[in-house]
């Protein structure tokens, strides 16, 4: 009778959910009828091993997620209206209503604590470093006043301001890991402030076996093997707006330091930064910056009209052989510092970032 029962009970268990199964599930009471709902894994360097975001319609108010794991996971649900961050665990069931956890898996408030909280700090840091400079700010991000803002000296120390605070916070977060190599919400937390910097070989090293053996750490490990910064740059011939073809090695000729800007003219963030490019190589040039526009435009004919508006006194090239995908560039504007000596010194920046790195290389600060 007690071996009868015992396998019931396991047969119960077992359409209830699998070992490595973990169920998300909720209501959304004020989306349409069939409206969809997104299940996102959270928290990962880019990498192709990261599994691809699932999607359901809502059905009388409700969906569910299935998925197999073998460690917690953080996923993030998106709709139309709102997102928010749930943690998964093989073999549990998380319930939600709207964007409360009803029933959390035990590792979320560790997730909380960890990552969400140093998000958190480091968004509020960002407001107040935005507060002390709003009117230099709001000026730079004008069209018309844009290109005078940005080398007035509270912006350029609203920049150091923002440089500072995301490093302190790296820093931070790798102090954390040499005290806690185990804790699996460190590389999530690390991945969310790596954007500049992106993963290091040094900092890998630091995580328990456990986590270099999650699907966090293998994502990590195969970014690290993606990554151009402190290798040779990829050589390529693409033709200007002329016709005639430049190489990287005729590029870099006489230049100490080659940026390559990959761009297309229907970019709007990639036509905002022009301007801050433009007073860039008015700065470095002669200490030695060259610059490169790469276009990925599909349509020449707009590429060209983009070029002759802009009036960019760089080379102007031409992507028609996919040469952003060696480069590993997943979006744009994307920009990539490359030495004499053709070694990448960053690569995937934009906007702010570039200009301070840049100020680093040339002035040291």
């Amino acid at each position: 009778m007690k071996t009868i029962i015992i396998t019931i009970l396991m047969a119960v268990a077992a359409t209830v959910c699998h070992a490595t199964e973990a169920i998300i599930r909720g209501t959304f009471a004020n989306l349409d009828e069939g409206s969809k709902v997104y299940l996102v894994y959270s928290g990962f360097f880019r990498s192709n091993l990261v599994p691809p975001t699932l999607s359901t319609p809502l059905h009388d108010g409700r969906y569910e997620f299935k998925v197999d794991i073998d460690h917690p996971v953080a996923f993030h649900i998106e709709t139309a209206r709102m997102t928010f961050y749930v943690v998964a665990e093989p073999g549990l069931t998380v319930e939600c209503r709207e964007s409360e956890i009803l029933t959390p898996a035990p590792s979320q408030e560790a997730y909380n604590k960890c990552v969400t909280e140093t998000c958190n700090a480091y968004n509020r840091g960002r407001v107040e470093i935005y507060r002390r400079h709003k009117d230099v700010v709001d000026r730079a991000n004008d069209e018309v006043t844009q290109a005078e803002a940005r080398q007035e000296a509270d912006y350029l120390a609203y920049q150091a301001e923002l440089a500072e605070l995301l490093e302190s916070k790296q820093a931070e977060i790798v102090e954390r890991i040499r005290t806690e190599p185990s804790n699996l919400w460190n590389i999530v937390s690390l991945a969310s402030f790596a954007a500049l910097s992106g993963p290091s070989a040094e900092t890998f090293q630091l995580f328990a076996p456990s986590v270099q053996q999650s699907l966090y750490g293998r994502a990590y490990q195969d970014r690290l093997g993606t990554q151009l910064r402190g290798r040779q740059a990829p050589a390529f011939e693409l033709p200007d707006t002329d016709g005639a073809t430049h190489t990287l090695a005729q590029l870099l000729e006489g230049h100490r330091f080659l940026l390559i800007d990959f761009w297309a003219s229907w970019c709007k963030p990639c036509r905002k930064g022009i301007p801050g490019l433009k007073e860039a190589y008015k700065q470095y040039h002669d200490a030695g910056l060259q610059i490169v526009s790469i276009s990925v435009d599909s349509d020449e004919a707009a590429w060209l009209k983009a070029v002759g508006e802009e009036q960019m006194p760089w080379p102007q090239l031409h992507d028609g052989i996919n040469l952003m995908s060696r480069y590993g560039v997943e979006g744009i504007p994307s920009l990539f510092l490359i030495r004499a000596d053709g070694s990448v010194v960053f690569e995937k920046l934009y906007g702010d970032a570039v200009l301070t790195e840049l100020k680093k290389t040339f002035e040291g600060k």
